[in-house]
C-alpha cells in the first residue's frame, strides 16, 4: 500500500524564491536611491574640490617657508592662503548642509516607505490558512481511509464471523469474536497532543525546524540520491 497522505513538495522552493513579497517597497526604494544619488554625486564634487584646495594651502604654506626671505612674495601667498582657507570652510559648510540634506531625504522616504508596506501586507500569505487547509486534508483522508475500511470490512465480515465465531474455534484457539460494524481502524501513535503544536510554527516562522526529520523523508532522500549517481552513468553506457 503506497501512503495515504502525500505532500507534493516538488518546486515549493523555487515557488518560495520567485515570490515578489516587497514588490512595492523596492520600487520606492529605487526611487529613494535616484534622490540620495544626485545628493551623493554633490557630495563626492565638494569633497574632491576640498582635496583640491587641501592640496593647494599645503603648497601655499610650504612655499611661504620658501620664499620667506621675499616679504612681496609671502604676503601675496598670505593672501591667497587666507583665500583658499575662505573656501575650504564654505565647502565644509556645504557638506554639513549635505549630511541635513540627507535626513531630510530620510524623512521624506520614511512614510513612504510605511505606505508601501502596507499595500504589500495584504500579500503576505497566511500560515494560519495554509495549515489549516492542510490539516483538513491530512483529516479528510484519514476520515475517508477509516470509511473505506468499514465498507470493505462488511464485505467479508459475515464470512469472518462464520469461521472465527464457531463455537470450536473459539474452544481450541481463543480467536476474539468477530462482531458486526466492529471494523478494523487506522492506527495513530504519537507523542504530542496536537498534531501541529503551535510552538513549532512559530520556531519555523523563526527560521529554523525544532522537529528531527522523518525517517521516511530521510529514506526518500537518500534513494532520490542514488538514483541521480547511476543516472549519469546510465546515460553515458547510453552514448557508447
Amino acid at each position: 500500500m503506497g501512503k495515504l497522505i502525500k505532500v507534493d513538495v516538488s518546486g515549493i522552493k523555487e515557488t518560495i524564491k520567485e515570490m515578489e513579497i516587497y514588490k512595492e517597497t523596492k520600487k520606492v526604494i529605487e526611487q529613494y536611491e535616484e534622490e540620495k544619488a544626485q545628493i551623493e554625486a554633490r557630495k563626492q564634487e565638494i569633497e574632491k574640490r576640498m582635496e583640491h584646495l587641501q592640496k593647494a594651502l599645503t603648497e601655499n604654506m610650504l612655499a611661504c617657508e620658501v620664499y620667506k626671505s621675499e616679504p612681496s612674495t609671502v604676503v601675496n601667498l598670505k593672501h591667497e592662503q587666507k583665500v583658499i582657507k575662505t573656501d575650504l570652510e564654505i565647502l565644509a559648510s556645504m557638506l554639513d548642509e549635505i549630511e541635513e540634506e540627507y535626513t531630510a531625504l530620510k524623512l521624506k522616504f520614511a512614510p513612504i516607505y510605511r505606505q508601501a508596506g502596507t499595500k504589500e501586507k495584504g500579500r503576505h500569505i497566511s500560515i494560519t490558512e495554509e495549515i489549516e487547509e492542510a490539516k483538513y486534508i491530512m483529516l479528510t483522508s484519514i476520515a475517508e481511509l477509516s470509511a473505506e475500511m468499514i465498507r470493505q470490512h462488511r464485505e467479508v465480515e459475515e464470512a469472518l464471523m462464520e469461521v472465527y465465531n464457531d463455537e470450536t474455534v473459539q474452544e481450541r484457539l481463543k480467536y476474539p469474536l468477530v462482531r458486526h460494524g466492529q471494523s478494523p481502524k487506522p492506527t495513530f501513535s504519537y507523542a504530542m497532543n496536537d498534531v501541529i503544536h503551535r510552538g513549532d510554527v512559530f520556531s519555523a516562522i523563526d527560521g529554523y525546524i525544532k522537529m528531527s526529520k522523518p525517517k521516511s523523508l530521510i529514506e526518500a532522500e537518500k534513494a532520490k540520491r542514488e538514483v541521480q549517481e547511476v543516472a549519469p552513468e546510465v546515460k553515458e553506457d547510453e552514448g557508447k
